[in-house]
């Protein structure tokens, strides 16, 4: 497309959608979208004011369906021109069951936007809603809390942050076949270590973390688990820290009060 084809098209566009001919509006984003990604930030306005519109997204939501090559730009896009905060859900949940559901990226986007926004009994339930079956059952306090399946990344499972000098990896244990621990070993010198997390939602009362190691930490600061308040970052418990050699597993708990 030329410039000015692109510029006609979006005329059409935008007349189509403001004579609520949705399907026509919708149609002519996608001819832009496909031959001018980069047209995105001008397309999205119209689009998501489709999404948020029920009487108008049906068509939307079969384009998305189709998994055109602009749907990845279309959700972190969607983010910053929506007004309800449950519009990605509707659009995310209507892709759930196609042969292309949402990808982790498109999950994450909007996870991060509720969470920043504070919206945490929401963003626990989208979650749920994209979790494998299998792994339901494994939903409790702590979610694959021994590791037991490889992280996705996302809030409300193990995020690893990657850092320089150090390389974090999940690893078989020998001594309990089976089972698998987490794996960090940090390089000579200036280490940038960021961390391990998850975003957990507990009810208030009160609760242990417990939990293993083993290995040497050689260096004036060693190993602690911190549990902080999402909203505001405040320290609530933390675990001692791990320092030294430490040739067998050995428990560590922290005891905290929400």
């Amino acid at each position: 497309f030329s410039q000015r084809e692109s510029v006609a098209v979006y005329w059409l566009m935008r007349e189509s959608f403001e004579r609520k001919d949705y399907p026509s509006a919708i149609q002519f984003a996608d001819v832009l979208l496909r031959s001018r990604p980069q047209v995105v930030t001008q397309v999205m306005p119209t689009l998501a004011r489709i999404a948020e519109n029920k009487d108008a997204n049906g068509e939307l939501k079969k384009l998305l369906a189709r998994n055109p090559p602009w749907r990845g730009l279309f959700f972190s896009n969607l983010l910053t021109n929506i007004t309800d905060a449950r519009t990605p859900l509707d659009l995310l949940l209507s892709i759930k069951d196609t042969s292309t559901p949402p990808t982790v990226a498109d999950l994450r986007g909007y996870l991060n936007l509720l969470i920043q926004n504070k919206y945490y009994e929401l963003a626990y339930y989208v979650w749920l809603q994209f979790l494998p079956r299998e792994q339901l059952t494994g939903v409790g306090l702590l979610f694959n809390g021994s590791f037991e399946v490889q992280p996705s990344g996302l809030p409300f499972d193990w995020v690893v942050s990657p850092g320089s000098g150090v390389a974090i990896d999940l690893a078989r244990r020998p001594d309990e076949p089976g089972q698998r621990a987490l794996l960090v070993e940090f390089g000579h010198g200036r280490v940038n270590f960021r961390g391990i997390a998850q975003m957990v939602m507990l009810p208030p009362g009160s609760y242990q973390l417990r939990g293993e190691y083993k290995g040497q930490t050689v260096g004036r600061r060693g190993l602690e688990w911190h549990i902080n308040c999402a909203s505001g970052g405040k320290l609530i418990a933390k675990t001692p820290m791990a320092t030294g050699s430490t040739p067998e597993w050995t428990e560590f708990t922290a005891t905290f009060t929400i």
